[in-house]
């Protein structure tokens, strides 16, 4: 039975018999914002989609897990989810070092390490790619999102300084300083609505 963990607001991990088997989470950037869906296993060609409800995002991974498993077999999800243990547990252990952060060399020790199974395994080089490109994916998009909200709170704490500014003396200069900040930083609609002004 697969059951739903919450690892955020709007944000869950997948699990059957307790395996974490994936990860369903809502992508506010989106417009609209759209649930995406991964199964989160190192068996080549993983399914991952998107969906416009949570039910429905449901329904796509529960057909697709569904599906996954009749083609590759319980014994092999089982050995490729032991194989991720081993790793996951490699990398926790790595970097739970408490007297800092681990070097790059350490970091990429465990890459190797890990990139060394892979090919223990007789896995390609091709479905090397095609695992780790969900992963890619979602570590691509979180990166997305980091910079969108580091350039929203700039723009955010621009605009307030400037505000700020004009507030705190009402000169002419940090009154164009606003005006042009705001001008070039907002939406045809507001533009238009700054010139009535």
């Amino acid at each position: 039975m697969l059951t739903r963990r919450q690892i955020a607001p709007d944000d869950f991990g997948v699990y059957e018999d307790d395996q974490l088997i994936g990860r369903i989470r809502l992508a506010r950037d989106r417009a609209p914002p759209i649930w995406l869906w991964t199964i989160t296993v190192t068996i080549p060609g993983p399914p991952f989609g998107s969906a416009t409800t949570i039910d429905k995002a449901k329904w796509q991974f529960k057909r697709a897990w569904t599906t996954f498993k009749q083609q590759h077999g319980a014994e092999r999800l089982a050995a490729a989810y032991a194989e991720m243990q081993t790793v996951n547990e490699a990398v926790a252990t790595t970097w739970s070092n408490r007297t800092g952060s681990p070097t790059a060399k350490e970091k990429q020790a465990v890459l190797d390490q890990t990139a060394k199974q892979l090919a223990d395994l007789k896995i390609s080089e091709e479905e090397r790619r095609e695992i780790v490109r969900p992963y890619v994916q979602m570590i691509g998009f979180d990166f997305y999102m980091i910079y969108v909200r580091t350039f929203d709170r700039y723009l955010n704490w621009k605009s307030d300084e400037l505000l700020r500014r004009y507030n705190a003396g009402n000169s002419p200069e940090s009154k164009k300083a606003l005006e042009d900040w705001e001008l070039a930083h907002s939406g045809p609609q507001v533009r238009d609505l700054a010139g009535l002004g």
